[in-house]
């Protein structure tokens, strides 16, 4: 995939048709064994600095649904794609609320294998999360999990310096929303 602006919209379509394999039963079993290869060539992309927004969507749509289906495969490349997947998170669409969702939770179940690859952009994790306004509530208590595990591990003290770093806003949604 080559996602210079002659190639766009194919690019873009590819990358949408993946994330629909991967969510559909009998393509996903096809599809799996390639999430490794798969992930690798959408991390070059999101490697590019000027990124198409409704690619950087799909991307993160398609990352999420091979995360629902193949966790352990995407998260080896976390560390690589956590910081513009989760600025991807945010700019789904509210009306995309079934793609959105998945991306969420991919997201954290590839989290959930690999801690350690979202540990310097956690940051930017919990602005997505934060963003993501009205989760179901299934996905509001992976989060909920998520961010106080997070705490756990970290310690209170440490928590508290690293999220007093963090805007107001985020904060304050942080603490009230997950009870942090």
């Amino acid at each position: 995939m080559d996602p210079n602006n002659n190639h766009l919209p194919v690019c873009n379509n590819a990358c949408w048709c993946l994330g629909e394999m991967a969510v559909a039963p009998p393509s996903q079993e096809i599809i799996k064994p390639f999430t490794d290869e798969v992930v690798r060539k959408l991390s070059d992309i999101y490697a590019k600095l000027r990124l198409n927004k409704s690619l950087a969507q799909n991307i993160a749509i398609t990352l999420g649904r091979l995360g629902l289906i193949a966790p352990e495969a995407v998260a080896p490349h976390l560390g690589r794609i956590a910081k513009q997947w989760c600025v991807s998170l945010r700019f789904i669409k509210s009306s995309q609320a079934t793609e959105r969702n998945q991306a969420y939770k991919g997201f954290c179940y590839t989290i959930g294998h690999n801690t350690a690859g979202i540990t310097k952009d956690f940051a930017y994790f919990c602005s997505a999360v934060v963003h993501y306004r009205d989760p179901p509530q299934k996905l509001k208590a992976i989060f909920k999990n998520m961010l106080q595990t997070f705490k756990q591990l970290t310690g209170e003290e440490n928590w508290r310096n690293m999220i007093n770093k963090y805007p107001d806003d985020l904060k304050m949604s942080l603490i009230n929303r997950y009870d942090l």
